[in-house]
């Protein structure tokens, strides 16, 4: 992609750019890497799902030239096509961006746990939604700095290192007092043993995919409704009426706590997010899949044999 600019009313050409709103460490390292890396004059507006900017470059939307693509972040095909492959330090991010939300599930690398844990604390600090921007950039600076410096990852001292830095008071000195939350709306975090003994007792308990329509054929927790964030809206919220239990997820749940928080806000009762976090979390205590090899239906009925068995 060309980087597309905008003349303003001085004659200027100023690059302007725009991203949704979100929770996720690939969105917002794009974010940065634009910023840092590619273009230091950047206009990057944030702006709610599913809104557009005239005359602006979307970025990590469906609608961009540049997105998430099947095995491969946002963030790594920006690098990629922005020809930054010799940064190693920026190659090395990527690899923790993708192990963190593309393929936690071949994810050995101890620093890739530790940059969630910080990041999902940054976001606490702020009651998740009001992450200032300017705190998710601190946080890709610092990790940038330690991965620039430690020409070898996984020893001790780099590992220590990575943690101490990494630590929300460090990378963001907004205090959080002067955030005004927009979380009006707290979504509840159930334990999966809780999840199964509702299902045990015969409970309407609905899953709702976040994910693209990739990612779910790919695998999904048996009969889950694949619901994206831009498809949120009182019409899509009516499938769940009358459900003791709506339980929203992605791949690590930065994307099904968004879901979740949006079905709320049009209505959807008895709503909330699981722990441990999304499909991996699911899939770390074995619990059944649907995929091409195993349908819904006969998920389903692994499913309950397991919830009557307990985690």
């Amino acid at each position: 992609m060309i980087l597309s600019g905008c003349f303003d009313q001085s004659g200027q050409v100023a690059h302007k750019f725009y991203t949704w709103d979100g929770l996720e460490p690939d969105r917002w390292s794009s974010v940065w890497l634009l910023k840092r890396h590619i273009d230091e004059n950047a206009d990057i507006s944030i702006v709610p799902v599913g809104a557009q900017i005239n005359n602006a470059v979307a970025i990590a939307t469906p609608e961009s030239d540049i997105k998430r693509t099947h095995g491969f972040s946002n963030y790594e095909n920006m690098v990629k096509a922005y020809n930054l492959q010799n940064d190693v330090a920026l190659m090395r991010l990527g690899k923790i961006i993708n192990e963190i939300e593309i393929s936690p599930w071949q994810s050995t690398t101890p620093a890739v746990a530790i940059v969630e844990q910080k990041f999902r604390a940054l976001q606490l600090k702020y009651n998740r939604i009001d992450v200032p921007a300017a705190c998710y950039s601190g946080f890709f600076d610092v990790l940038y700095g330690v991965l620039k410096k430690s020409a070898v990852g996984d020893t001790e001292a780099y590992l220590a290192s990575l943690s101490n830095q990494l630590a929300p008071n460090i990378v963001c000195q907004i205090p959080t007092d002067t955030i005004a939350s927009k979380n009006d709306l707290p979504v509840l975090v159930y334990p999966i043993e809780h999840v199964l003994k509702m299902i045990n007792a015969n409970k309407t308990v609905v899953f709702v995919d976040t994910r693209e329509d990739e990612e779910y054929d790919e695998h999904h927790i048996p009969g889950a409704v694949n619901l994206k964030l831009r498809e949120v809206d009182a019409t899509s919220a009516k499938q769940f009426e009358g459900a003791d239990l709506v339980i929203s997820y992605c791949i690590k749940d930065f994307r099904g706590y968004e879901v979740a928080l949006a079905l709320s806000k049009v209505g959807v009762k008895h709503i909330g997010i699981m722990k441990p976090y999304g499909l991996k979390g699911w899939k770390d205590l074995g619990l059944p899949v649907a995929n091409s090899n195993v349908s819904d239906v006969d998920a389903i009925v692994l499913l309950k044999k397991r919830a009557a068995s307990g985690v």
